[in-house]
């Protein structure tokens, strides 16, 4: 069984889309906020990770 297929059946990531259908890339590398993924292909891609700020700066009444 590949990552992928062992990600898809045990794994929910919040604020991903709830459909199975959708591509899910697996995470070969991480350099600061790049990202470099393969995609179910095997492609190479290089992205720039602007999601993990969201848990780093979430708001909460501490912060009040």
């Amino acid at each position: 069984m590949s990552i992928i297929q062992r990600d898809r059946a045990s794994l929910w990531h919040p604020y991903a889309p709830a459909s199975g259908t959708l591509p899910l890339w697996e995470v070969e590398a991480a350099d600061g906020v790049t990202l470099r993924l393969v995609d179910e292909t095997g492609s190479r891609h290089e992205v720039l990770d602007a999601m993990s700020s969201w848990w780093a700066n979430s708001p909460t009444p501490a912060h009040i």
